[in-house]
């Protein structure tokens, strides 16, 4: 009995009750889950196809999609929706966390070959490998230079009338 008087004063004591999430509305989203699955699959082939090209925007996009879904299972069958603020806070953070691995790891695999890349060697060590190849080039040149074909030593070859 005194269970109950403590309960029904409005005090809460941490137990909360089950949210029923109506039948309509578990059909709405499960509606979505599969329309949204369709585009995903339907701008896979239309890409690979070529009936239309997203380019760089074909990861983000099918990230985007996958990130809605992944929203609304947590949302609705998860009852995170109803559930407290700091379930949802933790949900939230660790959705901005994913975002941010991804956005580097795009930054990391998508600009890679836009820069002139060194190796890791010292500025002295590059000095001295250019270097060398500057000599290497001037020991060479010579050898493109054109030769005569006909030297002015050469008179046997040459008929004077």
């Amino acid at each position: 009995m005194a269970e109950n008087a403590h309960t029904s004063s409005g005090h809460d004591d941490g137990h909360h009750g089950h949210h029923i999430i109506p039948l309509g509305v578990l059909l709405k989203v499960f509606g979505a889950l599969i329309f949204l699955t369709i585009l995903t699959v339907v701008l896979g082939l239309w890409e690979r196809d070529g009936t239309i090209h997203l380019g760089a925007l074909s990861v983000p996009v099918a990230l985007g999609i996958a990130g809605v879904k992944a929203t609304l299972v947590a949302m609705f069958f998860m009852a995170l929706k109803y559930d407290t603020r700091v379930n949802a806070l933790a949900f939230s953070l660790s959705i901005v966390f994913l975002v941010v691995f991804f956005v580097f790891t795009f930054l990391d695999t998508g600009f890679r070959d836009t820069f002139n890349e060194w190796p890791d060697t010292p500025i002295d060590e590059r000095e001295l490998q250019e270097l060398r190849l500057q000599e290497r080039n001037e020991a060479l040149q010579p050898a493109f230079e054109a030769q005569p074909l006909v030297l002015p030593g050469d008179t046997a070859l040459i008929r004077t009338p």
